[in-house]
């Protein structure tokens, strides 16, 4: 398996995070109760966005887990509870 380079790795996280600010922009707070699809009548947009960031923070704690069992020491830094920001090269 083969990594990509880091300015690659961070165009990607910037892209898909421009990507993700312009479809939350797109809809209203009235969109929430839509589904997202034809398809899938029962999930809603509103439901999607909440298992999104469930998921998201699922793994966070996996990550937070893992990475204390491999450094005793490891923590966040004071105030944080979330991925810190990043800046692109």
């Amino acid at each position: 398996m083969v990594i990509p380079e880091l300015d690659v790795l961070l165009a990607y996280i910037e892209a898909t995070h421009e990507r993700y600010q312009s479809f939350l922009k797109s809809f209203t707070e009235a969109d929430l109760d839509s589904p997202v699809s034809a398809s899938e009548p029962l999930m809603t947009i509103g439901a999607a966005l909440r298992h999104g960031i469930t998921h998201k923070n699922n793994h966070h704690g996996q990550i937070d887990y893992i990475r204390g069992l491999q450094e005793e020491e490891w923590d966040l830094p004071r105030g944080t509870g979330v991925v810190l920001q990043y800046r692109s090269a």
